[in-house]
């Protein structure tokens, strides 16, 4: 995952701000990487709906025996 949390995200585009400051490149980059940060946030939510899916299911076979 590129990154981890909001915090990771805000640091690396802060980094590009300093290093690119007078390009046009940094607004390119901080589209692309917004777009990478809802990507990810997206992923994680649906693994975890997938983990809590899973878990209840063991919890309703376990209690059915």
């Amino acid at each position: 995952m590129i990154f981890p949390n909001e915090e990771a995200y805000t640091l690396k585009l802060e980094n590009y701000r300093k290093r690119y400051a007078d390009n046009d490149l940094y607004a390119s980059l901080e589209k692309l990487y917004e777009l990478y940060y809802h990507i990810a946030k997206e992923e994680n939510r649906e693994r975890s709906d997938n983990k809590i899916e899973q878990m209840l299911r063991r919890r309703q076979v376990t209690a059915l025996i």
